[in-house]
């Protein structure tokens, strides 16, 4: 009787648990009197990783593929600027899809505290434009924002026009606290990235931007007009092509009012720019009293830039000048190979305390590396005087 009792509980419990198992795999529940299945969408089944469409959120931020319409495409061939605006508007953190997004010359306008996070795949492209102006991102005024793995694609191999020059991939204007990390920016009708100044006046500070792209932008790789505390870390600008100066990284400020402090450019990498490696063109600065540039570039490798590799340009055009410039250039350990004009670099000022220092150089011609005469009678067949030029072996 006993054995009948136990035989008849271990009967049962099995037929439970074996009900409850098979209701949690979700094969067959009752909803009512209808039978309900689990479906999962056919990219679930094929890819579990990928959760986009049963997930608005991950613990790193908001999925900008919710906020796209219905239908999209993933191949980049709609405008889905309005969409990806009011994402970036309401969310503090978004994540873009592993696909391309076409944007119009209206460009992103980036909020303060916004980080925009892309996943491996992730592409804008720039729709075909007119406009001699544009920003596709636009940082202006803004105080803390990151751009975490962009890739950005301009328009310049179908862009309608011929005129301007001021295309621009990351356009930072008069905002602090701004970060750009691992992007890649390119065939802009402008610059790749332009850092400078909110309504002529209040500049840029704190900009840190470290193992960037930048190729075949048609005027600059990176322009620096005006900013305060300036880190470029592992920075590669090349094949600058198109428009004046065609430098891979310029610094050219537009006017009395800008800044150029603190700037750290280390590991830079220039390559195949039709006129300059690294240029530093800062006479728009005179105009207001003593203006002071300070400025560290380390380890710069150019090859093949057809000018020169490293360019210095302060001379007065008025006279009498009206203010003085006064900077504090470091470039240490720099590698210039191969410029097509045969002179690595060219220096020309005629301020008094405009102080530039070449620590370490080595210069490639033809896979030969040039001995220290050889290399200090280029340095100086290119050197204008009127200020201190020092070489350290």
């Amino acid at each position: 009787m006993i054995y009948s009792i136990c035989s008849y509980l271990i009967l049962s419990i099995a037929i439970c648990l074996n009900t409850l198992i098979f209701i949690s795999n979700g094969t067959h529940s009752k909803k009512g009197s209808r039978p309900y299945y689990k479906k999962y969408p056919t990219e679930l089944r094929s890819n579990k990783a990928r959760v986009s469409q049963i997930k608005k959120s991950t613990p790193k931020g908001i999925l900008l593929i919710n906020n796209l319409p219905l239908g999209y495409v993933k191949n980049g061939s709609v405008d889905y600027t309005y969409y990806i605006q009011q994402a970036i508007d309401k969310y503090e953190t978004l994540i873009f899809p592993d696909f391309p997004l076409l944007v119009n010359d209206s460009g992103l306008n980036i909020p303060s505290n916004r980080t925009l996070i892309f996943e491996e795949g992730s592409e804008i492209r720039l729709k075909p434009s007119n406009k001699t102006f544009y920003n596709i991102f636009n940082i202006e005024n803004v105080n803390n924002v990151v751009l975490q793995n962009p890739k950005i694609i301009g328009d310049r191999n179908y862009h309608l026009g011929e005129k301007g020059e001021a295309g621009i991939g990351v356009g930072i204007r008069g905002s602090n606290n701004i970060t750009i990390n691992n992007a890649e920016i390119s065939n802009c009708w402008g610059d790749g990235i332009y850092i400078g100044q909110y309504k002529s006046k209040y500049s840029s500070k704190n900009v840190i931007i470290r193992n960037t792209v930048l190729d075949r932008n048609r005027r600059d790789g990176i322009s620096i007009i005006s900013v305060d505390n300036l880190l470029l870390e592992n920075l590669t600008a090349s094949n600058s092509n198109g428009a004046e100066p065609m430098a891979g990284i310029n610094f050219e400020p537009n006017n009395p009012d800008c800044i150029m402090s603190n700037i750290r450019v280390l590991n830079p990498i220039t390559r195949y720019n039709t006129k300059f490696g690294i240029q530093i063109g800062i006479r728009r600065m005179l105009g207001n009293g003593n203006r002071v540039a300070d400025i560290l570039i380390q380890n710069h490798l150019d090859r093949g830039s057809a000018n020169s590799s490293f360019k210095v340009v302060c001379v007065s055009r008025f006279e009498p000048s009206v203010g003085t410039m006064s900077a504090n250039i470091k470039v240490l350990n720099p590698i210039w190979e191969n410029p097509k004009s045969g002179f690595p670099v060219y220096f020309s000022t005629n301020q008094p305390n405009f102080r530039v220092s070449i620590v370490g150089p080595k210069i490639l011609s033809n896979g030969r590396s040039l001995s220290k005469p050889d290399i200090n009678k280029l340095l100086n067949i290119k050197f204008n005087g009127g200020s201190a030029l020092s070489l350290i072996h």
